[in-house]
């Protein structure tokens, strides 16, 4: 089973984030998917989550999303990634740039009934910012602030 689920996740990234075939991804998700990220604190359905990608790659249209390390025990799978590119159009925070940047991910990966249930990734905020130079702000915190 761990080898079936790693190839899921393979065919996943491959066909959404670098190649934007959402036919073929649709084919692979459960109709209950969601998705969680540290960009938005929002929890997305599947048409919110293809709607985010297809944000992002307008938005860094180059935009390469390689697989660095991939472990699958059971029903679960853990990537760590790399998105790779240059930001085109303003997203997220970032600004326009001719500069590839390249910032690590770390997923996780629900798989039932060989279908991916649930996916949440955490982006290295501090790396992106290291590396354009400024300070992302968002449209409000991820986190709670104490008061």
């Amino acid at each position: 089973m761990s080898k079936a689920n790693k190839q899921l996740v393979l065919d996943h990234i491959s066909w959404s984030w670098n190649e934007g075939k959402f036919d073929q991804f649709r084919e692979v998700v459960s109709p209950s998917f969601y998705y969680q990220t540290t960009f938005t604190s929002e929890i997305l359905n599947l048409e919110d989550y293809i709607e985010f990608i297809t944000e992002l790659r307008e938005a860094i249209p180059g935009l390469i999303v390689e697989i660095e390390e991939i472990m699958s025990e059971g029903d679960r799978v853990m990537t760590h990634t790399s998105f790779i590119g240059a930001v085109k159009k303003p997203v997220f925070g970032l600004p326009v740039s001719d500069k590839i940047i390249a910032f690590p991910a770390a997923s996780f990966w629900e798989i039932r009934h060989g279908k991916i249930k649930s996916l949440n990734t955490m982006i290295n905020i501090s790396e992106i910012e290291r590396q354009i130079g400024i300070d992302l702000e968002f449209d409000r915190p991820l986190l709670k602030q104490p008061e």
